[in-house]
C-alpha cells in the first residue's frame, strides 16, 4: 500500500500495458484472448525473427517478405498531483439503498486501489459513490481525455474500443477508469454503452482525500498505540515517529499460536485489536499464572533488548491484529534501545539545565546537542577534570556511581549532571573524581560551541533569573521531608511514581 501512497503523494511511475486497456480484470475481453496488443491497444504484428535490431522492423517498415511490422511506441510516463489534505473537505454523500451499498462494498474490496482504506474511511467511500445512468449508445469514458472517475457496472453491458476497435466488453459487477483515482493520465479507451446501464461512480478528489485520512488516521492510531507501551512512551517524538513508520500490521485468526515457548525471540508485539492469552509462563526458574492481554499490552519486548528464548506461549483469544516490529528493523531505525532511553533521559536533563532552560536554545539545536553525547566509563579514582585545567571541560551525564568534589563534601549521584561551571569559564575552577566505576554521557565544551555557535546565548541564560511561579503554587510551600509516602503507583523508564500526602493534611499528591 505505501506504493500507492508514494504515487498519490505526487511520485511519478511509468504506465505498464495493459493497466487501463478498458475493463478490470474481471471484464477482460475473450477476443484480446491470445494476441498481443501495445499501450495503445493495437495489435502488434510480431516479427518472424528475434532479432529486433532489424532496422526496416524497428521503424515499422516493410520487411524482406513484403509484410508490415508494427513499431511498438514508448511507454508514457504518468503523474499524480500531489494530495494537500484539507481538514474542513466535506465527504459528498448521496443516496442509496442498503442493496447497492453492499453491491459497491463487493465490488471495492477485491480491488487493490482500496486496499489503503480502512474500515472508519469505508462508509466516506460509499457515501461517495454517485449513481449513473446512461442509454443504450452513451460514451461514457473517451479515448485520450484525462479521466477523474472509477465505475462500477451494476447493471447493463459496455464496451471498449481503441482507435475503433473492439478490444473488450463488461457486464454486470465490471469495473473499469481504476487508474483515474491515482493519476491524471488520458484514458486509454473508449467506453460506450451497448444497452441502458445502471453504473455507480466516484471521483478522484474524493478518493484521495478518502484514502489520505485514512493513512493519517492509521498513522495516529499506531503512535496512540505505541505512546502507551511504558519503555516507548519517554522516547522523544522523533524516535517514536520512526519507530511508528516501520511497524508491520499482523492479524491472527482466534485460537492461532502466536509466539512458541522456547523459540528465538526476534519480535515485540502490541495489540491493536483484539486480546491474547499469555501461558506457561516461566522466568528466573518460577511459573506465573497466565494473563490476559487486550488493546495497548504488549509483549515479546525481550526480543528489542536482546535475543533469547521465548518464555511462554501466547494464543489468539480472539481474531488479533498487531502491530509488530521486529529487533533487526528496531536497530536499523533507531539504534539499541538502551543506548535510545539514554539519549532521551540526557535530552530532558539538558533542556532542564537552567542556563540552558533560560536560553533561546532551539528544539533542533537541543537534538544536534543530544545527538553528539558521548558515552563512556570513568572508572574508580580517574578525574573527570582538574582545577585550573582546560582538559575535560564540558557536560557529563551520571548514569552510575558517584562524582566527588575534591576537598569537599559535594557529590553528584546517579541521574545528576555536573560541569555546567567549566562550559560558562576560561578555566575549570574545581577537580571532580570518580568514586566507583561511573557511566557517564559527556557533552564537551567544544561540541556545545559548534552547535550553540554563539555561547553568550548561554551566559545570557545563566544570568537570567527564573520566572516567578504563582503564590497559588501548593508545593512551593512544601519540603519533601513533610510529604508521606503511601503506596506505588506505577514503575517508569525514569523511576517509581509514589503516592503522597502532605503530612496529616488531605492534600495528595503523585511523585
Amino acid at each position: 500500500m505505501k506504493r500507492i501512497i508514494d504515487k498519490i503523494m505526487g511520485n511519478g511511475c511509468t504506465k505498464s500495458p495493459g493497466s487501463e486497456a478498458g475493463p478490470s480484470s474481471k471484464s477482460r475481453a475473450a477476443n484480446m484472448h491470445g494476441s498481443i496488443i501495445d499501450i495503445s491497444g493495437n495489435p502488434v504484428k510480431t516479427p518472424r525473427t528475434n532479432d529486433y535490431s532489424n532496422d526496416a522492423a524497428s521503424r515499422g517498415q516493410a520487411s524482406e517478405d513484403g509484410e508490415n511490422t508494427h513499431q511498438v511506441p514508448r511507454l508514457k510516463n504518468i503523474f499524480a498531483a500531489p494530495v494537500k489534505v484539507m481538514s474542513d473537505f466535506v465527504f459528498p454523500v448521496y443516496d442509496k439503498s442498503d442493496a447497492d451499498r453492499q453491491f459497491i462494498e463487493s465490488v471495492v474490496k477485491d480491488n487493490f486501489i482500496f486496499a489503503g482504506v480502512d474500515a472508519g474511511q469505508l462508509t466516506n467511500l460509499l457515501n461517495a459513490f454517485e449513481e449513473f445512468n446512461v442509454s443504450d449508445g452513451t460514451q461514457i469514458i473517451t479515448e485520450g481525455e484525462v479521466g477523474d472517475f472509477f465505475y462500477i457496472l451494476q447493471n447493463g453491458s459496455v464496451k471498449f474500443t481503441v482507435n475503433g476497435e473492439n478490444v473488450g466488453e463488461a457486464s454486470d459487477g465490471g469495473s473499469f477508469g481504476d487508474l483515474a483515482l491515482l493519476y491524471d493520465c488520458p484514458r486509454a479507451a473508449t467506453c460506450t454503452a451497448t444497452g441502458d446501464c445502471k453504473l455507480w461512480r466516484v471521483d478522484q478528489n474524493a478518493f484521495r482525500q478518502i484514502l489520505a485520512n485514512s493513512t493519517l488516521n492509521k498513522d495516529r492510531a499506531v503512535l496512540d498505540t505505541l505512546k502507551k507501551v511504558p519503555f516507548l512512551k519517554a522516547l522523544d517524538i522523533e524516535y517514536l515517529n520512526k519507530i511508528a513508520n516501520s511497524v508491520e500490521t499482523k492479524k491472527f485468526a482466534k485460537n492461532a499460536k502466536i509466539i512458541k515457548k522456547g523459540d528465538k525471540g526476534l519480535e515485540f508485539f502490541v495489540v491493536k485489536e483484539g486480546s491474547v492469552s499469555v501461558e506457561d509462563i516461566e522466568s528466573g526458574g518460577r511459573h506465573y499464572d497466565n494473563q490476559t492481554l487486550t488493546e495497548g499490552d504488549y509483549f515479546g519486548e525481550r526480543a528489542i533488548v536482546k535475543e533469547e528464548p521465548r518464555a511462554a506461549n501466547v494464543i489468539a483469544l480472539t481474531d488479533v491484529t498487531t502491530l509488530t516490529l521486529s529487533r533487526e528493523t528496531f536497530l536499523e531505525v533507531v539504534g539499541p534501545l538502551e543506548s535510545l532511553m539514554r539519549k532521551t533521559n540526557d535530552l530532558m536533563v539538558l533542556k532542564g539545565i537552567p542556563a540552558f532552560a533560560r536560553s533561546d536554545v532551539k528544539d533542533p539545536e537541543y537534538k544536534a546537542l543530544a545527538s553528539r553525547i558521548v558515552y563512556t566509563t570513568v572508572p574508580n579514582g580517574q578525574k573527570f577534570y582538574s582545577k585550573g585545567d582546560t582538559k575535560g571541560a564540558g557536560i557529563y551525564f551520571l548514569h552510575s556511581g558517584k562524582a566527588k568534589v575534591e576537598g569537599s563534601k559535594k557529590e553528584v549521584t546517579e541521574g545528576g549532571y555536573f560541569g555546567l561551571d567549566t562550559i560558562l569559564s576560561e578555566q575549570i575552577a574545581g577537580t571532580l573524581y570518580a568514586e566507583g566505576d561511573c557511566e557517564v554521557g559527556f557533552l564537551s565544551k567544544d561540541t556545545v560551541e559548534y552547535v550553540i555557535v554563539q555561547m553568550s546565548r548561554i551566559y545570557e541564560g545563566a544570568r537570567r533569573k527564573p520566572l516567578k511561579k504563582s503564590s497559588s503554587s501548593v508545593m512551593d510551600a512544601i519540603p519533601l521531608s513533610k510529604l508521606k509516602k503511601h503506596r506505588i503507583l506505577g514503575i517508569g523508564t525514569f523511576g517509581k511514581v509514589w503516592l503522597l500526602t502532605n503530612g496529616g493534611s488531605k492534600d495528595v499528591f503523585s511523585l
